[in-house]
Parts: C-alpha cells; structure tokens; sequence
C-alpha cells in the first residue's frame, strides 16, 4: 500500500513540475535568439513596475518563474542537462536518482569496460578458491601426519613383553 502512495504522489510531483518551454512558450527545438526574443516580450508584460497594485504579487512570482526559465534556457550547459533530465535548478540535485542519472551521462559500454569488470571480479574471486584448496590441502597433509604420530605412539606404547614375544615368534619361524 506504500508503494502505490508513494507511486501517486510522485506522478502528482512530476505533473506539477512546470515545462520550462511551456512557461516561455517555445519549443524545445528555439534558438537562443528566440528564446531572448520571447523573454523579453514576457518579461515587459509581467514585469511587476507595470502591473496594478493589487496584481504585483502574482506578476512578481510569474516574472520570477520566467526569468529562471530563461537562465536555464539560455545556458547551452543548463539548457542541455535539463533537456536530457528535466532538472531546471542550477544548485544541485534533488534526489539520489538524478545524481545518478547525471552521473551516468558520458558512460559507454564498451568490451574494454567488460573485460575490466571481469578482471575486478577474478581479482577477487581467485584468491578465495587458492585459500580454500590450501586449506583443503593442509587438511589432508594434517590428516596424514597425524595418521603417521598416531602409528608411532602405537608402536611406542607398546610394552618390551610384547616385542620380545613379537621377536621370538619371528626367530621362530624362520
């Protein structure tokens, strides 16, 4: 259920947001000439000097919007990032989606960059498997060594009876 509210509020955010060439009204496709060109005519109509008293408040906020647009519109950087993510604010991001989504802009994938994630990931997993079959290794070398103390504390327990009745029973039989 969070899910779906958090998926309405952020399409309500998302239509909220305000198309920057909407506002000017051009199209996406105008020059920095007619971008002037238009800001200028918007900017001597909403200019707040030139509207009545009662109607400043709403031509200074207008003129305000306008004016950002046409900062951001006007710079070829701005203009470029917001046109590939929509983020019109010049002081950073937001959110963590559009660091990344900007982090990623000049990102190719390339073989070179396959064959060096490989590369990273053998880094690690090779030494993994050499330290296992080296444990693996000194277990069996320690599973013989210990056979091997095991048969000669077995001989050394043995008492001098049972070897020289070991030695007889050998003398005799030859």
């Amino acid at each position: 259920m969070r899910f779906v509210w958090t998926l309405v509020l952020l399409l309500a955010v998302v239509a909220a947001a305000e198309d920057l060439y909407e506002l000017l009204g051009a199209s996406s496709s105008a020059s920095a000439q007619d971008l002037k060109r238009i800001y200028r005519k918007l900017s001597l109509k909403y200019h707040p000097d030139k509207q009545a008293p009662e109607a400043r408040e709403d031509a200074k906020k207008h003129f305000v919007k306008i004016a950002n647009a046409y900062r951001v519109l006007s710079d070829p950087e701005r203009r470029e990032k917001y046109d590939l993510y929509g983020i019109a604010d010049d002081q950073g991001f937001k959110n963590f989606d559009e660091a990344y989504k900007s982090s990623h802009d000049s990102y190719e994938d390339t073989p070179l960059n396959w064959i060096a994630l490989i590369v990273i990931c053998l880094m690690g997993i090779v030494p993994v498997f050499l330290i296992k079959g080296k444990s693996k290794q000194k277990t069996v070398n320690n599973a013989r060594k210990e056979a091997l103390l095991a048969t000669s504390k077995a001989k050394v327990k043995r008492s001098p009876k049972d070897t020289a009745v070991q030695r007889k029973g050998q003398s005799a039989d030859e």
